[in-house]
């Protein structure tokens, strides 16, 4: 997670916890090691 990811998760009211388990969640099903919050959260 980076600053852009922090702050869009701040800005959208997303609790950083439920970011993070999105993000644990898509690299064990991916190998991604990083994908950004508006991808995990769409409008």
């Amino acid at each position: 997670m980076d600053g852009y990811d922090l702050n869009e998760a701040l800005d959208r009211g997303i609790h950083l916890n439920h970011v993070l388990e999105h993000k644990v969640r898509r690299v064990a099903e991916t190998g991604s090691p990083f994908v950004r919050v508006h991808e995990l959260f769409p409008r």
